[in-house]
């Protein structure tokens, strides 16, 4: 079997693992592609310790004027990072994402390959984006969903133990007004005829 078949079936197993769940084949051989891009950087730029930016494969990683990133910030091949924008510290973006211009994206936030995250949009610390995030607006969690939907998972969350004790009280009071416990019976006389 040659290299580029191998990389094409390789591809392949990928690109169904992805989009179905499973994995169908398996990886044989993994191949570098050699970056022939460059990485772009505008005016007052400021690099903490530690980060990485990924030159681009094909066409240029670029980060825009007035961009903070703190230390450990990784950024992927063909990242395009606005102007004036934060990217805190352990922040992951995967490759060829778009992020908009004063994007905050607070500490340890994750984001998947190929999102585009609005201008002027707030990503909570420890959130993991895995979609597109519009404009003004501030998302949280994981995976990532819009502020006020976010609450409300977590409040769900929160009431679900006294949720499953009043499920409880109510099963005790059923048994003790039928005399035992609940359980499937036959179809009543009527309709046995």
């Amino acid at each position: 079997m040659t290299a580029s078949a191998s990389s094409r079936r390789s591809r392949a197993a990928w690109s169904s693992a992805k989009t179905t769940g499973r994995v169908v084949g398996t990886n044989v051989l993994i191949r570098r592609v050699n970056s022939i891009g460059t990485v772009i950087m505008g005016d007052d730029v400021e690099i903490g310790a530690g980060a990485t930016i990924d030159r681009g494969t094909v066409t240029a990683t670029r980060i825009g004027n007035g961009t903070k990133i703190d230390n450990l910030v990784q950024i992927g091949h063909n990242v395009q990072v606005g102007t004036n924008c934060m990217l805190c510290g352990h922040v992951g973006i995967a490759g060829s994402t778009v992020i908009g211009d004063r994007v905050v994206l607070a500490g340890k936030v994750g984001v998947a390959d190929h999102i585009k995250i609005g201008s002027d949009a707030v990503v909570a610390a420890n959130s993991g984006v895995g979609m597109n995030i519009p404009p003004k607006s501030v998302w949280m969690g994981y995976p990532a969903l819009p502020r006020a939907r976010a609450f409300e998972q977590y409040k769900g969350l929160a009431r679900l133990k006294r949720l499953f004790a009043d499920v409880s009280d109510l099963k005790k009071r059923l048994t003790a007004i039928d005399g035992g416990p609940v359980t499937a019976e036959a179809e009543p006389a009527e309709q046995q005829e």
